[in-house]
């Protein structure tokens, strides 16, 4: 089982710009690439990360021949930061939080020193609510969860070729997290509350049938029947031109409760 000390005032933000707040401070560390390396740090807590992956993240392909000793420096620099963020002893930094190991090194963290995993503890439980019916429950537990994001992770910060999928991991479960609030919003009957977001979700994520199909649900039942056919057409017509599929059975399913006039009760995605 990997340790996972460190210091207990430390809190770390990277749901949008990266930031950290130790008490009622709030350093800066603003060097570029030791930011970077500690993004990739945090998103492997608790285990260590070898050197190599460090300077694949930090120059891809062609790393430097001084890349083990710039990244030796740029741990001195994040070691510095701490010591001076938190106010504790150096030794203390190098033996509980940032540590050196026989590959690489290790960012010791306790889960609820990272916003993170409040997101993701928040979303299982959002999730796990709207599956057992506990609907207004899910809805709370949910906005709560998208309600921590800032922006793209790591937003202030140049992604590599390491964290990237890391990051487009977290962007997708902050969407799943975004469809399923707004799944428990329309079950419970908040159609006119979210056309707004939902209209500014489609036109950001085009290809999203999810979306569509609760932008449709939210219109048809906020009596804007025209509207909710034409969401539709518009996603055709954009799907058979640039990837050369038709909607999901599921889309053409609410397509046809419309066109029927059918009340379209809500239907769980």
């Amino acid at each position: 089982m990997p340790r996972t000390a460190g210091p207990v005032g430390l809190r770390i933000s990277i749901l949008g710009t990266m930031t950290f707040a130790a008490g009622d401070r709030v350093p800066m560390l603003r060097a570029a690439k030791p930011r970077q390396l500690l993004a990739l740090l945090i998103m492997n807590p608790n285990r260590p990360v070898p050197v190599d992956k460090l300077a694949a993240e930090l120059w891809g392909d062609t790393p430097p021949k001084s890349s083990v000793a710039t990244i030796q420096t740029y741990i001195l620099t994040l070691r510095k930061f701490f010591t001076n963020s938190l106010a504790v002893d150096a030794a203390v930094v190098t033996k509980e939080l940032l540590v050196t190991e026989p590959v690489g090194y290790t960012l010791r963290m306790r889960s609820r020193q990272l916003d993170l995993h409040d997101f993701t503890d928040l979303a299982a439980r959002g999730r796990a609510a709207l599956t057992e019916g506990r609907i207004a429950e899910a809805a709370e537990l949910l906005r709560h969860a998208t309600d921590l994001w800032r922006g793209r992770p790591f937003a202030d910060i140049p992604i590599g070729q390491v964290l990237r999928p890391k990051v487009r991991g977290l962007e997708e479960a902050r969407m799943v997290a975004w469809e399923d609030r707004i799944d428990a919003d329309l079950r419970l009957g908040r159609h006119r509350e979210v056309i707004s977001e939902l209209s500014e979700l489609t036109g950001e994520h085009l290809f999203n049938e999810r979306l569509h199909g609760h932008l449709m649900i939210a219109l048809y039942r906020s009596g804007r029947r025209l509207e909710a056919l034409e969401v539709f057409q518009r996603l055709r017509a954009r799907m058979i031109e640039e990837v050369g599929l038709e909607p999901s059975k599921m889309l053409w399913h609410v397509h046809q409760a419309v066109l029927a006039d059918s009340g379209l009760e809500y239907m769980s995605s």
